[in-house]
This record gives structure tokens, C-alpha cells and sequence, in this order.
């Protein structure tokens, strides 16, 4: 009942015994795992010229229409700048 009156800005003293653990985030990501391949999934290739040695349908990369917009929008603004 007689207690020493308590700072409310001192910092908490913990026993020796009963010091507090180091706080977690609720969820860590899992570590790291390393690489064994250069694309992430087995067999596949990991050139072009191997693809095509393997006998593997190859797609060349088109152009989208996120590719056009932007071709449109960087012309549109180079355009009006070269025009100051």
C-alpha cells in the first residue's frame, strides 16, 4: 500500500530474469530461398537459341495497347515541349 509514487514518462524496469522479447510483425515473410534456375521453374530455357534448340514455340513480344497509349501520350508531350 505504501508504494513509491510512479513516474508516467520513466521507462519500464524489467527484472533481469523477465526482460521483454523483441516485438514480431504478425507476419514475416518466409526467408529467401535460392535459385537453382534462371527462369524459376524447371526445364525451362534459359536463352532464346536454347528454347529454339529444344524445339519450343517462341513468341516474339507484340506491341499491347498500355504500349500504345504511352507511345501516344510520350509523342503528344514531346511534341508540345519542342513546340516552346
Amino acid at each position: 500500500m505504501n508504494e513509491p509514487p510512479v513516474n508516467p514518462y520513466a521507462a519500464p524496469q524489467w527484472p533481469p530474469q523477465q526482460q521483454p522479447q523483441q516485438w514480431q510483425p504478425p507476419y514475416a515473410p518466409p526467408p529467401p530461398t535460392p535459385v537453382q534456375h534462371p527462369l524459376l521453374y524447371p526445364g525451362a530455357p534459359a536463352t532464346l537459341v536454347q528454347a529454339v534448340e529444344q524445339g519450343r514455340p517462341v513468341k516474339a513480344a507484340g506491341w499491347g495497347f498500355p504500349d500504345v497509349l504511352i507511345t501516344l501520350g510520350l509523342w503528344f508531350f514531346f511534341s508540345l515541349v519542342s513546340a516552346l
